[in-house]
């Protein structure tokens, strides 16, 4: 049977919030969401505190489909979220360009860190989670 559960579709403002080759933080409800716009336009969204040390990976540098935390050095997969460390991944979420307004999908929390394996960060990825329009 599909999962009906919906999923939240927030309007982020324009694109040019976030410069390009930055991140910027968003705070939705008690998230801290982080949008990455890559040098190549491609944007990206993430929880934007590192599971590491809290860092605020919003700060981070990014490239190559890659996210550096600005604390520790500890590197994440910006597509699905898969972590340097085999114990640490980041939530995704979806992300879009929309008529130049930044349209984000969350996704469901993940599993506890007890229960999780690098296949539970995906968040329908393979769907969008690096589009642009």
């Amino acid at each position: 049977m599909a999962d009906t559960t919906a999923t939240p579709t927030i309007n982020l403002g324009s694109i040019s919030r976030i410069p390009v080759g930055q991140g910027r933080c968003y705070v939705i409800g008690s998230d801290e969401i982080a949008v990455f716009r890559q040098r190549d336009g491609r944007l990206f969204a993430t929880q934007n505190r590192c599971p590491h040390r809290q860092g605020p990976l919003s700060e981070g540098v990014i490239g190559g489909g890659h996210l550096i935390c600005p604390l520790h050095a500890h590197r994440f997969n910006l597509k699905n979220g898969a972590g340097s460390e085999l114990d640490e991944c980041v939530q995704v979420h979806r992300v879009t360009d929309l008529d130049g307004e930044i349209v984000l999908r969350l996704c469901p929390p993940l599993p506890t860190p007890a229960d999780a394996t690098r296949e539970d960060v995906q968040c329908e990825t393979q769907s969008g989670a690096d589009q642009t329009a």
